[in-house]
């Protein structure tokens, strides 16, 4: 709301192309409905105390290591250490979960919660690569 406000205040219109309203719906159905969608569908399989452990410790690992392999950045010794940390502690809270008779679907879920975090990940670099190229308007209003 306040970016928007801005924008109207300023009264700058925001002229994007055909291809640029594509790719803001598709980052739009990448990362506020695909996310959404297997997060919430992993809630139903396992306990949010999964998600809230595996999501945040796995999306910056995820988006980290996509644009080291993609050649967007660099991966300095120090965060390739810190990012095997935070990774095998993920592994060790994954491993250790105890697959009880009342939630036999907690892995499914676990797994599924990878994935949400998969897909911030990739909104996330498709988005910073976008907003790289657009006015900051455009990444942040949808006023045409």
């Amino acid at each position: 709301m306040i970016l928007l406000t801005v924008v109207l205040a300023t009264r700058q219109g925001i002229r994007l192309d055909r291809p640029g309203w594509s790719m803001i719906g598709l980052l739009g159905l990448l990362g506020v409905f695909g996310y959404n969608v297997l997060f919430f569908a992993a809630l139903t399989l396992a306990p949010a105390s999964d998600g809230s452990m595996i999501v945040p410790v796995l999306s910056p690992v995820i988006t980290t290591v996509l644009t080291a392999l993609i050649g967007r950045e660099r991966l300095p010794r120090r965060r390739g250490v810190g990012l095997a940390l935070a990774a095998a502690g993920a592994v060790v809270f994954f491993v250790g979960t105890p697959v009880e008779a009342a939630a036999p679907h907690r892995i499914l879920g676990d797994v599924v919660f990878v994935a949400a975090a998969m897909t911030w990940s990739a909104y996330t670099i498709c988005g910073r690569r976008r907003c790289s190229v657009w006015d900051w308007r455009s990444c942040c209003s949808a006023r045409p």
